[in-house]
């Protein structure tokens, strides 16, 4: 067994994402005599409170699907409230499902999401929440003595090389929280199979919001891969050589990549963005939020000066073979520039009469 602890703090959290459990639920599974595990310690001190980590290996083929587990079981005579925790993976592994147990049973209602800020560089933070301390709260789920809380979660290995595993983990309860680092790394090594290569990305919208369910298909060898409910997708233990990929949705516009080299013992990442064919939308509402009034200009302005998003709706042009932020084409060019945030100004100062828009891509 290793073990660790530290004294560092930090304090950083990122927004709650409130979200119901994922219908394909991980099976609650025994940790074996052969995986490899690790203790953490609660800090503040307690004996009492152990928390145990688990790797279903660490010897992995690029493709494979790590599962990671911890376990933590409350000897002590506190109730742990606002029970938190982080885990920080490696760039790559992302975590592809996951569930909940108290006591062995699965809970349904947690909040759980990636970390909108990265608490370390270059890794990828993610947490669970699984109580909160408002007691109407229906996300509550307090520890007592004698329970336990499992975290299964599955990780794919997208890249070879050697990781090391936990990475700051994190635990928080009643309030105190601790930072605990690892004295005796736990190697996860990652090789390909012989010569090969693989490609691998995230499905999102223009907003970069991940899309799951899309299908996409490489068009030499006939492989499909979904993406998942993060938007990830994966293609491993490609023959070197230049692939394309068809990508289809019911949602979104079908979409193509081409012209992507596959290397042998690397995985090319290529990210996808899919678009709606139909968008409905209020020309001059610029960020989307069902009204024309001054904010919009702001919202403009910010992105225009590189700080801000861009505008949510977006409709193709068949002329140009471009997309256009059509809600932000307020004098009707079927364009989005800087001449578009001065007309709407002149709209609200009674200049113009009204706002117009791109013959070509009508509000529907």
């Amino acid at each position: 067994m290793i073990k660790w602890q530290s004294d560092h703090y930090y304090d950083k959290q990122g927004g709650n994402l409130k979200i119901a459990l994922i219908s394909s639920l991980l099976v609650f599974i025994a940790i074996s005599a052969d995986y490899c595990r690790a203790d953490e310690i609660i800090h503040p001190a307690n004996n009492d409170i152990q928390i145990e980590y688990a790797l279903s290996s660490t010897n992995l083929t690029v493709g494979d699907t790590l599962i990671i587990t911890r376990l933590l079981v409350n000897n002590s005579a506190d109730t742990l409230g606002n029970l938190y925790w982080t885990d920080n993976l490696p760039p790559g592994m992302n975590i592809l499902a996951y569930s909940i147990s108290v006591n062995g049973a699965a809970i349904s209602n947690y909040y759980s999401g990636p970390l909108k800020n990265s608490l370390y560089n270059s890794y990828n933070s993610f947490r669970w929440v699984i109580d909160l301390p408002a007691e109407e709260d229906p996300y509550n789920h307090k520890i007592n003595l004698s329970d336990s809380v499992a975290i299964i979660y599955s990780v794919i290995c997208p890249d070879q090389g050697s990781f090391v595993l936990p990475f700051h983990t994190a635990c928080f309860h009643n309030g105190d929280h601790g930072s605990y680092t690892i004295g005796e790394p736990i190697a996860v090594d990652v090789s390909y199979n012989s010569g090969t290569g693989g490609i691998a990305g995230t499905v999102t919208d223009h907003n970069q919001n991940p899309i799951p369910s899309a299908e996409i298909t490489v068009n030499e060898t006939g492989a499909i891969s979904y993406s998942t409910g993060y938007g990830l997708y994966s293609f491993m233990n490609l023959e070197p050589g230049v692939y394309s990929l068809s990508i289809e949705h019911p949602e979104y516009n079908d979409a193509s990549e081409t012209d992507i080299q596959v290397y042998a013992g690397q995985t090319t990442i290529r990210d996808i963005i899919l678009y709606s064919p139909d968008l409905l939308y209020i020309p001059g509402d610029i960020n989307g939020d069902g009204t024309v009034i001054g904010s919009d200009v702001t919202y403009a302005v910010n992105y225009f000066r590189g700080a801000g998003s861009p505008p949510p709706d977006s409709v193709w042009l068949e002329s140009s073979q471009s997309w256009l932020y059509a809600a932000g084409d307020a004098n009707g060019s079927c364009s989005f520039i800087g001449a578009d945030v001065t007309y709407l100004v002149n709209y609200f100062r009674g200049i113009f009469e009204e706002i117009l828009f791109c013959p070509e891509a009508p509000p529907q």
